[in-house]
């Protein structure tokens, strides 16, 4: 098959999916899958911690401060904010540790084959998040962008409905 021909398939959009996917998959084999990894455990236990006591730790220490302020309509997302970033340090510091365990465990090849495969992964979820909010703020700038293109963002596409199920779910 002619390399050339297959281009022709692409669309801008495809064109630029690839180079971001692309782009975090070299920044996943610079970091190794042991990092990528650490650092995802990082994001979703503050995510999972956040949602679960986030609005108790708000509250007690909501009762501390002076009423007006806890009135504030700001308070409370600014207050989830910060309680968030607590927990992502938190998290990021048991991840670190965790990491320096793991990396005498994965090879040096592995871990940066897989970093690569992470990273590019990665990137498609990226792209994925993106192309869901574009279809929330500019539905119709999508459906005309996409008319053209039948290669990467179809998958992309494919990923948005998996997401709009699962969120209306």
């Amino acid at each position: 098959m002619n390399p050339q021909h297959m281009l022709e398939h692409l669309s801008t959009l495809d064109v630029a999916a690839l180079v971001v996917m692309g782009l975090l998959a070299l920044r996943g084999m610079g970091k190794g899958a042991i990092a990528e990894l650490s650092g995802l455990m990082a994001w979703i236990g503050a995510a999972l911690c956040s949602v679960r006591f986030g609005a108790p730790l708000l509250n007690a220490v909501g009762r501390s401060l002076s009423p007006g302020l806890v009135r504030e309509p700001l308070f409370e997302p600014l207050g989830l904010l910060a309680v968030f970033v607590l927990f992502l340090i938190l998290w990021q510091m048991v991840a670190a540790r965790c990491a320096q365990g793991l990396r005498a465990v994965l090879p040096g090849s592995a871990n940066t084959l897989l970093g690569a495969l992470i990273g590019a992964g990665q990137g498609f979820a990226l792209l994925v998040g993106l192309a869901w909010l574009a279809s929330r703020l500019a539905p119709a700038w999508l459906e005309s962008h996409l008319q053209a293109t039948d290669a990467l963002m179809g998958w992309i596409m494919e990923g948005v409905g998996w997401v709009n199920h699962h969120l209306a779910g």
